[in-house]
């Protein structure tokens, strides 16, 4: 299976802050990035991920290629509220 992962990393010291665009759901939450993946081979689509700052990976939200159905995965548990919303939110601006 082939996966490209293009990301973006936001933190800071101060817990969220905005971020340039066109979305209202721009928001960082400290310690998190959400990183944009493409998927090809046992699964095709594409991914937003929410990955903690060192890259464990927490959720995802995926848009499967020939259906176009999202899905929502956690791979852990006791994730933040509001890093799921911001995952949530970037996934629907995004994917």
């Amino acid at each position: 299976m082939r996966h490209h992962r293009r990301g973006w990393a936001y933190s800071s010291g101060h817990g969220r802050r905005s971020v340039h665009g066109t979305s209202g759901a721009n928001l960082v939450i400290t310690g998190y990035r959400l990183i944009i993946a493409s998927y090809v081979g046992e699964r095709d689509g594409m991914a937003m991920e929410l990955d903690h700052d060192d890259g464990r990976q927490v959720a995802e939200v995926f848009e499967d290629e020939e259906t176009r159905q999202r899905t929502v995965n956690l791979f852990e548990k006791d994730v933040p509220l509001e890093a799921i919303e911001w995952l949530l939110a970037e996934a629907a601006a995004r994917l």
